[in-house]
């Protein structure tokens, strides 16, 4: 997902879109804009890079308001100023920001073409600005009444921010599919995709729900349907400041938030332990004992880090809650024509640290996010399995270990230096295989895929026992493995896999509980151990900091790798 930021009142728009923007840039992006209205019209400034390169192609004189603002991530088009947003109707009447996907695009366009419109971009976004255009020619009496006729129009995914020439009080927006957000200020309005790009104006937010629209002017907002049905939405209050979305002194925002765990991880057990009776409690579950009971199955659902931590999620269900329970990526199961059963609890993650209590994440690599994420499946593990069979005396064993995390994740961090260390010295390899078995295998593939969005490095990662079946021909003395060892049944079987390895003249740097011997592994990162169940959590973090000190070595751009992006809203 790119980035929208919005703003009308009475000060300029351009340093406060700008602000907003840099804020939204761990998101990931390759071009930004921004559009102004004048007493002269609109004014459109678009670049292909930084918002920093936006801000300084600005002319001294871009001042005015209201004002759009955006980041863009190339989908239609490649990235070039003409496909940066904002996008602007044929006579630079109306500018539109757009976040999501427009599937009747290439319809519009066609239909539009007919008309006589020409288009400047290969953009499906500008399809809406030459539709609301559209919509005044055919009498559209006001920008809302032309932002509705428009997306009427529409079919697809949009977050988008509209401004008009003609009407230079307010922004319209709009929500379907993709994130928009209204800031409420003194005698002034923001619009953004993200919370992020308002900390620092206001506290005061009201979210959208898909199929509504808002107006905004600088004495406050109209919340609305498509058929101009009133929505009455007040304000929340946002409860994190200015300070998680600043690097302070650290070289980059991935190593801050990752040295963050310890307290984030204290924030998401805050409250939530119960050991009077061994359990769990979780307020937002909104699910009584009965219907819990009647579950026969868990599906978890989420994209990237967030499915691997539904991995780790469905085994913590299926060991401590006895429930059949799995994972599998949300991309997949939208499209395989699933059989969705009415005893089935469908659990969707995303890397949202609001819900989570971790804050602003503002690398593109999910660090922070991942392990209060699996640490929040370790609660609902609990709560499910005290509800069924779980024993109080294992229910307090899960709480003492889930209390221990935080400081064991502070020895961890402690280890820097020394994977930094071994980092440097696997940062040459053109690729690298992971390994692990059981609870070990999502850790695994968590681990590769750091790797390989923040370094660059290609990694590959398997099952142990499932090495021998064809990966095992790609070991030799240029593709180490990092091998996840914890000290629990499967050691022998984890040892065995390390000889294999280590027969064929394969590095390894293995992760572990204690220190394994040379002929076995070349370098051995000792982990603090937990109970088994919670053992995944404190294995990923030294996955994390070989990912960043690999990429540090490297010379990338640790936080905002290439050609990805925090969030996304198209497939």
């Amino acid at each position: 997902m790119c980035g929208i930021v919005g703003y009308v009142g009475p000060q300029d728009a351009a340093p406060i879109l700008l602000q907003g923007l840099g804020r939204l840039e761990y998101r990931g992006y390759d071009s930004a804009g921004l559009a102004v209205a004048t007493k002269a019209g609109l004014k459109v400034r678009k670049v292909s890079g930084r918002v920093a390169t936006l801000a300084a192609d600005l002319p001294a004189r871009f001042k005015g308001a209201p004002g759009i603002g955006h980041t863009r991530w190339a989908t239609h088009g490649g990235p070039t100023p003409e496909n940066a947003h904002p996008h602007t109707d044929t006579t630079g009447r109306i500018a539109v920001v757009h976040n999501g996907i427009i599937e009747n695009a290439e319809e519009l366009r066609a239909k539009l073409t007919a008309q006589g419109v020409e288009f400047t971009s290969q953009t499906d976004t500008e399809c809406v600005a030459h539709l609301i255009a559209a919509a005044f020619d055919a009498g559209a009496a006001d920008l809302e009444q032309a932002v509705r006729w428009a997306l009427r129009q529409v079919v697809g995914a949009y977050g988008l921010a509209v401004i008009d020439a003609e009407h230079p009080d307010r922004v319209v927006v709009a929500r379907n599919g993709s994130p928009v957000l209204l800031g409420v200020g003194e005698k002034e309005m923001f619009v953004a995709s993200d919370v992020a790009a308002l900390v620092g104006y206001t506290r005061q937010v009201v979210y959208l729900d898909d199929g509504e629209l808002a107006s905004l002017t600088a004495g406050g907002y109209r919340t609305f349907t498509l058929d101009d049905t009133s929505t009455a939405k007040s304000p929340s209050t946002i409860d994190w400041d200015v300070v998680g979305a600043e690097i302070g002194d650290h070289a980059h925002f991935l190593i801050k938030e990752i040295g963050e765990q310890p307290a984030t991880l204290t924030r998401a057990l805050a409250g939530r332990l119960d050991e009077r009776f061994s359990t769990a409690h979780l307020g937002g579950l909104n699910l009584s004992v009965r219907e819990a009971r009647e579950f026969r199955r868990v599906k978890i659902l989420g994209c990237g880090s967030a499915c691997y931590a539904g991995d780790l999620g469905a085994q913590l269900i299926e060991d401590l809650a006895r429930l059949p329970a799995s994972s599998e990526p949300a991309s997949e199961f939208r499209y395989r024509n699933p059989v969705v059963e009415p005893d089935t609890l469908y659990v969707a993650v995303s890397q949202s640290g609001e819900t989570l209590h971790a804050g602003a994440e503002m690398s593109v690599a999910a660090t922070k996010s991942f392990t209060s994420t699996v640490t929040a499946f370790a609660l609902l593990a609990l709560h499910l399995g005290r509800i069924r069979d779980l024993s109080p005396t294992d229910g307090a064993r899960i709480i003492a270990g889930l209390q221990r995390l935080p400081e064991q994740v502070e020895e961890i961090l402690k280890l820097s230096d020394e994977i930094a260390e071994v980092a440097r010295e696997l940062a040459p390899s053109p690729s690298m295989m992971f390994v692990g078995r059981r609870r070990g295998w999502p850790v695994a593939r968590e681990g590769a895929q750091k790797l390989k969005e923040i370094s660059y490095i290609h990694a590959e990662a398997y099952p142990s026992a499932e090495l021998k079946h064809g990966p095992l021909a790609l070991i030799s003395p240029e593709m180490p493995t990092v091998a996840i060892v914890p000290d629990d049944e499967l050691l022998e079987k984890n040892t065995s896999t390390l000889s294999e390895i280590r027969a064929r003249s394969g590095r390894v740097v293995a992760l572990a509980h204690r220190e394994l011997p040379a002929d076995l592994a070349d370098r051995t990162l000792v982990v603090p151990r937990n109970e088994p169940e919670l053992d995944p959590i404190l294995l990923s973090v030294p996955l994390q900091l070989l990912a960043y000190h690999a990429a540090v070595a490297l010379d990338r751009d640790v936080d905002k790798p290439r050609n990805l992006a925090k969030s996304v809203t198209v497939e």
